[in-house]
């Protein structure tokens, strides 16, 4: 009888081997079930199943009953520096429309100013927390993003490993943020770029100060973000995080009942990895990208209005960028002004004029040159200049010497200390024995 179970067991051992083999030289996706005594692995090993949040938990939409399949490309490499990985998870009941995918994607930032600006609005947004323990990325319960280091950069752009959902929350931005330092750890290791340390995270996340709520005047709560909002138009606002190293906020507008489209964005982002994800963009205070070097390194603020908002800026959307900049920059003790990068050259010409300024403003006159260092244009005269003969020579004659006569009879009602008055003729009054004032 014991031969006889030991003969089962061995042939059900087969069969589930030759079962996955065959699976897995198709390269057919399995299902994973909650029933079953088998732990499936997703996204090249990345993660387990029941070992996370409610994307790999037990019960994925409150109640037993679901499937969960993953589809993955190959697993990034040296020299091939992409990786898509999609774990869906549907509901068993055929009347149950409960369904959700997460897509997992290891690479470069795009390439294309449009499209590499639709990714900052998406990862940055005003709803995502930043990572702790010095990790460069945000998270939020639908999404996430970490920036991996230098060595991982590919085509002159950095790298990052991304999560993303459209219709379910993976879980708490907390246990998202693990999921996704594993998966940067793992598919590092891969790619053949990892760090001499793993990334971690120990610390707790920060949570942001407050929800959305109604967009106000100022925008995000900015000074100088003032923009013209259309009472017709539902605008909605999402203050994110506020640290010396990254500062982002987000606005969007729809009707009341649906508030979808993008409508602006501002970032301000000092550490490196994070500054890096702006490289390759126009740069300038008119395309809404200035660098400056605040504490001795890099800090980009960028700004990015989309055309449900484009044109109500006050007095323009150029100059409300700009005091985005100099609020903000104000605010971290850095001395941009959102016109152009300044090196050291330029902030000692700036330093100069300035002098100048200061110089002209104590004698009383306009100085030449604006703050920003460049000459300022000639003021129109208020009246036409006079002409050099006729009655305004004469004019000038008269005055002349009227103000010699005013001056005259003020020396002789106000002497100066120790000295008598003096005649206006220069002669003394009768019955003095006193000769002419000399």
């Amino acid at each position: 009888m014991d031969g006889g179970s030991r003969k089962r067991r061995r042939g059900l051992l087969v069969t589930v081997i030759a079962g996955a083999t065959i699976a897995a030289g198709t390269g057919i996706g399995l299902w994973a079930t909650d029933t079953g005594p088998f732990r499936d692995a997703y996204c090249w090993g990345t993660w387990q199943e029941h070992g996370g949040p409610g994307l790999l938990g037990d019960e994925p939409f409150g109640e037993p009953g679901f499937e969960r399949h993953s589809t993955e490309s190959a697993p990034p490499a040296p020299g091939r520096p992409q990786a898509t990985c999609t774990v869906e998870v549907a509901a068993s009941d055929a009347d149950d429309d409960d369904h959700g995918k997460v897509t997992l994607t290891y690479g470069a930032v795009p390439a294309g100013a449009e499209e590499r600006r639709k990714w900052i609005s998406d990862y940055l947004h005003g709803s995502a927390t930043p990572l702790p323990d010095g990790v460069p990325g945000l998270v939020a319960g639908d999404r996430g993003m970490i920036v991996l280091p230098a060595a991982c950069d590919a085509d002159g752009r950095p790298v990052t490993v991304t999560m993303w959902s459209d219709d379910m929350v993976i879980g708490r931005p907390a246990s998202v943020g693990r999921m996704l330092v594993d998966a940067a750890n793992q598919l590092m290791k891969q790619a053949g770029c990892a760090p001499g340390e793993e990334l971690r995270m120990t610390s707790p996340l920060v949570k942001l100060a407050e929800d959305s709520e109604l967009a106000n005047k100022p925008l995000c709560r900015i000074p100088g973000l003032t923009f013209t909002l259309d009472k017709t138009i539902h605008y909605r606002e999402q203050v994110g995080t506020v640290g010396d190293g990254l500062q982002t906020c987000s606005a969007w507008y729809g009707t009341r009942n649906v508030v979808t489209q993008p409508g602006a964005q501002f970032v301000m982002a000092g550490e490196p990895r994070m500054a890096a994800l702006f490289t390759g963009l126009p740069e300038g205070a008119d395309k809404g990208l200035v660098r400056a070097r605040c504490d001795g390194r890099e800090t980009v603020f960028y700004g990015d209005v989309q055309p449900g908002l484009q044109g109500h800026g006050q007095p323009d959307d150029r100059r409300v960028f700009q005091n985005f900049v100099t609020s903000v920059s104000k605010r971290i003790g850095c001395g941009a002004t959102g016109e152009r990068p300044h090196d050291d050259r330029e902030r000692a010409r700036l330093r100069r004029h300035g002098d100048r300024r200061r110089r002209r403003s104590r004698h009383g006159l306009r100085p030449r040159h604006g703050s920003d260092g460049h000459r300022r244009p000639a003021l129109p005269p208020a009246t036409p200049p006079p002409e050099p003969h006729g009655p305004h020579r004469d004019r000038r004659r008269r005055r002349r010497r009227a103000a010699r006569r005013r001056h005259r009879r003020l020396a002789h009602r106000h002497p100066a200390p120790g000295e008598r008055p003096r005649p206006l003729l220069g002669l003394v009054r009768r019955g003095h024995d006193e000769g002419p004032v000399r």
